[in-house]
Formats: C-alpha cells, sequence, structure tokens
C-alpha cells in the first residue's frame, strides 16, 4: 500500500486537521482517518494530545484515510511513542477525535508546519481537553502519580489563572524530578544526579543539593525543592495542622516574609511557633508590634542585638538543645 498523501489546507481560512483514532482492541494495527476542519466551527469538539515525540528509529506504520469521502487510503509513520500511546488511548467501540501535531501536520511541507505552529495555541486553547501522555506506566508511576495530586490539592488557583500558568512553566524550567531514598519527591536543577545529598543548611530559604568528592569536600549543586521539608521540618519538627505556611507582606521592609495563618481565625504571625520561648536574657524590641518584619532580638544580659532573621533560638547551639543532629560540611 502507497504512502498516504495530505490533501493541502487552505491557508486563508483557519483550517487545520483532526485525527479520528477508530476503534480496535489493544494489540490491532492503528487504523486513523484524517479530516479537514474551520476552527471557527463552534460544533468542533476534539482532544489535543501533548506527548514526547521520541526516537525516530523503527517507525510504526498507520493506516490512515481521508474523511467525509474514505478516499486516499494510505500508510503514515510514526514514531514508537506516539505508536504505544495511540494504542492506549484507543477506545473499544467508538472514534476518538485528536488533534496530534506529528499526524495533523504534514511535517513534509514547511509552509504548512509555519502556519500551523502560529496556530497551536488557538487549536490547544479551542480543544475540549488536552491529553497528556507520560508513557506506558512503571513501577514508581502510582507513587508519582499519586505524590503529584497530593500537591495539586494543595494549590490554591489564583484568580489570573493564566498568569500563574506561566509563572509555573518559569518555575519548572530547567529542572527534574527525583526521589530520595525514603521514597519523597522532589524537584531540582538538571545538573543533580542520583547519589547526591539533599541537605538543610542553617540561614538557607530552602534545601540545598550538595555532593561529595573522593577526599571528602562537598560541592553545592544548587537549591531544590523536597516535598515536606519546605516549612524547616527538618529542624523543627512538622508543623500544626491548625496552621498554614504562606507569604505574607511585610510593611514596614516592603517585602513578603515566610510566615503562618491560622486556618481557623485568619490570624498572621511571622513567628514560628514552633520555635517557643526565648532563651533567658532574651527579647523582642517591640513584642506587640504587627507582623511587618521590623522587630529584632536583644539581649538584655549581654547587650548583643540579632536581626529578625537571626533567632537565637535557631543557632547551631540551641538546635542541639532541642534533640537535632547536626553535621558540619566541607566545600
Amino acid at each position: 500500500m502507497p504512502a498516504y498523501k495530505y490533501t493541502p489546507l487552505d491557508y486563508q481560512t483557519k483550517t487545520t486537521r483532526l485525527l479520528s483514532l477508530l476503534p480496535g482492541a489493544r494489540a490491532d494495527e492503528i487504523h486513523v482517518s484524517l479530516k479537514i476542519v474551520h476552527l471557527t466551527d463552534d460544533q468542533l469538539r476534539f482532544q489535543a494530545l501533548s506527548y514526547t515525540w521520541g526516537s525516530t528509529d523503527n517507525p510504526v506504520q498507520v493506516l490512515a484515510t481521508d474523511l467525509p469521502e474514505n478516499i486516499n487510503t494510505g500508510y503514515l509513520h510514526v514514531t514508537q511513542n506516539l505508536a504505544v500511546a495511540l494504542q492506549h488511548l484507543r477506545l473499544v467501540d467508538s472514534t476518538r477525535d485528536l488533534w496530534i501535531d506529528a499526524v495533523c501536520v504534514d511535517q513534509q511541507n514547511l509552509e504548512e508546519r509555519g502556519q500551523q505552529v502560529e496556530r497551536m495555541s488557538e487549536i490547544y486553547h479551542q480543544a475540549q481537553q488536552v491529553v497528556v501522555w507520560l508513557g506506558p506506566s512503571s513501577k514508581d508511576s502510582s507513587l508519582a502519580i499519586e505524590t503529584l495530586r497530593s500537591l495539586g490539592s494543595k494549590v490554591e488557583a489564583p484568580e489570573n489563572l493564566a498568569a500563574f500558568s506561566r509563572e509555573v512553566q518559569h518555575c519548572i524550567r530547567g529542572r527534574i524530578f527525583y526521589t530520595t531514598s525514603e521514597g519523597s519527591l522532589g524537584s531540582a536543577l538538571v545538573a543533580a544526579k542520583p547519589g547526591d545529598h539533599i541537605c538543610v543548611l542553617l540561614g538557607c530559604k530552602s534545601p540545598l543539593v550538595i555532593r561529595q568528592y573522593p577526599n571528602g569536600s562537598y560541592a553545592i549543586i544548587g537549591e531544590c525543592y523536597l516535598h515536606g521539608m519546605m516549612e524547616g521540618q527538618a529542624l523543627l519538627g512538622p508543623l500544626s495542622s491548625k496552621w498554614k505556611p504562606v507569604l505574607i507582606y511585610a510593611e514596614g521592609i516592603d517585602e513578603h516574609r515566610f510566615g503562618f495563618v491560622n486556618r481557623e481565625t485568619g490570624e498572621q504571625k511571622l513567628e514560628d511557633l514552633r520555635l517557643g520561648q526565648l532563651p533567658s536574657g532574651w527579647r523582642l524590641n517591640d513584642p506587640d508590634s504587627k507582623p511587618d518584619g521590623r522587630n529584632w532580638f536583644i539581649n538584655d544580659e549581654t547587650g548583643e542585638q540579632f536581626p529578625w532573621s537571626s533567632d537565637p533560638r535557631m543557632t547551631p547551639e540551641a538546635l542541639k538543645a532541642r534533640g537535632v543532629s547536626l553535621q558540619d560540611f566541607v566545600f
């Protein structure tokens, strides 16, 4: 059977192609139909597929035909990764309409490729749903999905969802997901490697990825996110369920500081209640002031003064007295 020949699109109108994935069992040959549609059609119902193309080695043949005339039948060649996705997404008893860039765009037609790339945002926006194909499941898939679901349940979507999505994309660019030997999930810079260590250094706002060298010294690879360890749990233990970590605007210094809000009353605090009472001789300069970041610590016995960021309850000696196991690193 000959190769499938694409029917040209009309570049003067908002047209694209949709792929109808014909029903079948998992092991059946993949059959699809292609049809040209207008993006201005309010009756369009389709899903857009987001996936990784993967290697182009050993492509898989897909039998394709044109709709509605059922003519121009021929074979398309798709990557192994897309073929597996189509096998898993195929329904048993009904067709499924999809937009897939590798198939719905004639990849050999440079003019069409350029024109369709310009319309991808509109295509994805008009899709009823975007299906993300991550690949076949592995032994850790359930853990990853459950962890992502848990993280997602803690996200409060803002009113400006588009801006929030852009911020998320910016934050995860150049990063990878990892799991620790204890099974916790996190994200780090792509420079991180298996065997690196995650540590919490006093004075740092987030955990760090560090790497040990044969001579015993360490190098800092970069900051990281580690689920369940971003609110000082490594040093102070778990946070009470009544308090939620948030960013609080500190008017006195015109910046945001990490703080806590009471889930029941809405009360805000910059001070971490897990710290307990100040050591003997220490006090806040203005204990009754609002949580505006202008407070500092004063020792009436020695005359020492610490800024808000240098809490005397967080010194190595104070943490060791709380039973926290600390380790020295040579960088």
